[in-house]
């Protein structure tokens, strides 16, 4: 884990990270391998049709591969025959990624495609105008619902420009339509190079329905893209009173990118969620830890736009980098960190309590940096938030502001219980430090410098914010056709492949404090870390397989993926 996770609170830390899902790229060294290894032979359906597509579902076994043709298809889709099995998925896939789209009409559910089996991959599909007008509450639409199935792998799916066509839908209609739903103890799927794109009036991703449907539970997105949504949530981890539920949903690797206002960016409200490793880009909402405990925000980057807001007990926000704004602040639509305050019984909102927040960076998030007990002494609905945080850590942040406080105590919210060390606060312009209690160095010029991965960095105190291990995401590293895997060892200059740049780069950081060419994760860079590249290299050299297996391999894995795919987005 990157330094703050092995430095603080790593008890809770690695009980809830320990039983997260291997990383990506030995998850997908493992599915090649049991792949490539079976001896059945397995049957590819090859679809054009309503009728023939639907035929085949019904007659896949097993390790079966069912291909659709190139075109586009105004039917929906129900994935209701076999089951697979964790060796022997059965596979969906379209001809080529992106080339199949699935529009118009939907199912009896108003579903456009629905998995209802466990065992199956979804793969290469595009959906685009699938609606439904809104006026009504009884108007809503689903594009993708999982529905009582698990272990499923959706993946190089294109979802944009659907939902509810009314410029005014009804409250219902839009908070019960969405892009996908994985719902009804819908557990441990995988959701992978994705893109969600253009939803202005609905839900984009929900997981889970509420405090009926508590065991939608280990599902994983990574490496997805979000961008041009509006509105409403774009994923939604659960809603209702589900809060105290552990739903332990991965979220890493994935963009966040020009997202406009919206009830929340991300919403989440069950309980030990891990969000790691995103990148959240120029977006008009935040990711708000809205209700449950037990939530992990470790490594993320915030650029140009808002940042975190948090309720609840026992979270771990740590080693993010926030910087810049997205512009003038209102209501929650503000930058940096909030820390809300709560009432006695924790409901609409919860104090944030007996929580880490350590080694962030938070540069000039405009005129907000780290605002601690959001909404103390306000009344919502008639309740007085008078419970401010409290027995909290705040250890070795970074904190620089032109505008507003470095620390902001709304309403003098009572700071007794908490403890602060190691912080660092550096104010210009029209900033000042605020709230300075012992542990919170002010006043003191931190020498900010650009590292390798183009993040401001305090070398006068090098102890404070974050050291981030892997670069900012960028469209061509995430969704459909995308390739890309973060972590790749021995990857050093992170291009996705291991080569002698690799090598240069970790001489040009040997003995820094920069953690991108730091191979054995030990936070340090050193002889060992060479060692990691020779040994990824020789690997690499010596494991060239016959083409033929690896044509199999990429073809089960990924599909055959559009070289023009990416240039049409």
């Amino acid at each position: 884990m990157d330094k703050p996770l092995a430095r603080n609170k790593t008890g809770r830390v690695a009980r809830l990270l320990n039983r997260l899902p291997p990383a990506p790229a030995s998850t997908l060294a493992a599915c090649a391998c049991a792949l490539l290894a079976q001896t059945v032979v397995a049957a590819t359906h090859f679809t054009d049709s309503e009728a023939s597509i639907a035929n085949a579902i019904s007659a896949a076994v097993p390790g079966d591969t069912i291909v659709v043709k190139d075109g586009v298809y105004t039917f929906p889709v129900r994935i209701n025959g076999r089951d697979g099995t964790a060796a022997s998925p059965i596979t969906f896939k379209a001809q080529t990624v992106g080339g199949v789209t699935f529009t118009g009409p939907q199912l009896s559910d108003r579903t456009k495609l629905r998995v209802e089996r466990d065992h199956w991959v979804i793969d290469g599909f595009r959906f685009t105008d699938v609606t439904a007008d809104g006026t009504q509450s009884s108007d809503r639409v689903t594009v993708v619902r999982v529905r009582e199935a698990s272990d499923n792998v959706l993946r190089n799916l294109s979802i944009s420009d659907s939902g509810l066509t009314s410029s005014n839908p009804d409250s219902n209609a839009a908070n019960n339509s969405m892009y996908l739903d994985i719902t009804d103890r819908s557990a441990r799927n995988v959701v992978e190079r994705s893109e969600f794109l253009n939803n202005n009036d609905a839900i984009v991703v929900r997981v889970a329905g509420g405090s009926t449907d508590l065991f939608s539970t280990d599902n994983v997105f990574r490496y997805n893209y979000w961008s041009g949504n509006a509105g409403y949530e774009t994923l939604q981890l659960s809603w209702g009173s589900s809060a105290g539920a552990a739903f332990r949903t991965v979220v890493e690797h994935n963009l966040w990118e020009d997202n406009a206002s919206s009830s929340e960016l991300i919403s989440s409200k069950s309980s030990e969620n891990v969000f790691r490793h995103n990148t959240f880009e120029h977006n008009n909402d935040q990711l708000v830890l809205r209700g449950g405990n037990d939530g992990v925000v470790d490594s993320n980057y915030f650029i140009d736009g808002r940042g975190v807001r948090a309720y609840g007990a026992d979270h771990t926000i740590t080693n993010n980098y926030f910087e810049g704004s997205y512009g003038t602040e209102s209501g929650n639509l503000r930058g940096g960190i909030l820390l809300g305050a709560g009432d006695h019984d924790d409901a609409p909102y919860a104090a944030v309590r007996n929580s880490e927040v350590s080694n962030n960076s938070i540069i000039n998030t405009g005129a907000y940096s780290l605002l601690y007990g959001y909404f103390y002494n306000a009344t919502w609905n008639g309740d007085l938030i008078d419970i401010p945080p409290y027995d909290n850590e705040f250890s070795d942040n970074l904190i620089v502001n032109s505008r507003g406080k470095a620390i902001d105590r709304q309403n003098n919210a009572p700071d007794a219980s908490n403890t602060w060390s190691g912080n660092y606060t550096w104010s210009t312009g029209s900033g000042s430090p605020g709230h300075a209690p012992d542990g919170v160095t002010t006043g003191a010029d931190p020498q900010l410098e650009r590292d390798s991965l183009g993040n401001l960095v305090a070398t006068a105190a090098p102890d404070a914010g974050a050291r981030m291990r892997y670069r900012r995401l960028t469209a061509d590293d995430v969704g459909p056709g995308s390739t890309f895997v973060a972590g790749l060892a021995g990857d050093y200059d992170q291009d996705g492949q291991v080569s002698q740049s690799d090598w240069l780069r970790w001489q040009s950081l040997y003995r820094s404090q920069e953690l991108a060419a730091d191979g054995n994760f030990d936070g340090e860079i050193n002889a060992a870390d060479y060692t990691v590249w020779r040994d990824a290299q020789q690997a690499a050299a010596a494991s060239v397989p016959e083409a033929s297996a690896v044509a199999l391999a990429a073809s089960v894995l990924t599909g055959h993926v559009a070289a023009v795919y990416r240039a049409r987005r």
